[in-house]
């Protein structure tokens, strides 16, 4: 899947991003206009840049990101505005194809919600996600990012909890703590290979699809709020 490549991607971009040496910075603007190219959720993490003010390698994005979108249309068979027109359709047919995937807010929780999410407050949320990530520390605010790109659009696999792994890897890098005891427990709900299925009622059912998806939705708002919360407060 392509996923695989687009996290390895994205994690090379936030390994490198604010590299000093010019080639590893280009090296990692290359990485996440690719993985933009291939997903086009990778483009959340375009959001680092800006907290940087590193708005010079932005245009380099923007650039190296037009180039991968429409270069190959230059070796496509047929004009170049109808095949844009036919990626742009492909683009809504692929939509309407995976609008029922496992993992968004608007996704089935292990709790059925009393009312439906419309489909626009994920992108409202992703606003509010890049303005909390500023404050946050480095691995929640690597957390929240990717938390942004898999919930946003209602149409990712359970795969793509992938790109929870940079995140998780930062998280034990840093110093141990009690307070971090229930992040532990939150991976480990994430990534248990165990295949279940409980219906306690109607209104709850447990299922290692529903896990993920409703622990992936109470970190992002959790880190949202928290972000929020730190906005306003200067840095100790």
């Amino acid at each position: 899947n392509e996923i695989i490549l687009t996290a390895a991607l994205c994690f090379l971009f936030y390994k490198e991003y604010d590299a000093r040496e010019p080639w590893k910075k280009h090296i990692a603007l290359i990485s996440l206009a690719l993985a933009a190219s291939l997903k086009l959720v990778p483009a959340v993490l375009g959001i680092l840049l800006v907290y940087k003010k590193k708005f010079r390698d932005i245009l380099f994005l923007g650039l190296y990101t037009l180039l991968f979108v429409f270069l190959p249309f230059l070796w496509v068979e047929g004009d170049i505005g109808t095949n844009i027109h036919a990626f742009l359709e492909n683009l809504r047919l692929h939509a309407d194809a995976y609008a029922n995937g496992n993992l968004g807010l608007t996704q089935p929780l292990v709790f059925a919600l009393p009312f439906t999410i419309p489909g626009f407050v994920n992108y409202i949320l992703v606003a509010f996600s890049a303005l909390s990530a500023l404050k946050l520390e480095r691995w929640q605010r690597c957390m929240l990012l990717m938390l942004a790109m898999i919930l946003s659009t209602g149409q990712q696999g359970d795969y793509t909890l992938i790109l929870l792994f940079l995140p998780m890897v930062l998280l034990f890098n840093e110093t141990a703590s009690p307070s971090h005891i229930p992040w532990i427990i939150c991976f480990v709900l994430l990534l248990c290979p165990a295949q279940y299925d409980i219906s306690v009622s109607d209104a709850i059912n447990v299922n290692n699809i529903r896990v993920a998806n409703t622990v992936c939705s109470l970190m992002y708002l959790y880190l949202i709020c928290k972000g929020l919360f730190l906005l306003p407060r200067k840095k100790a």
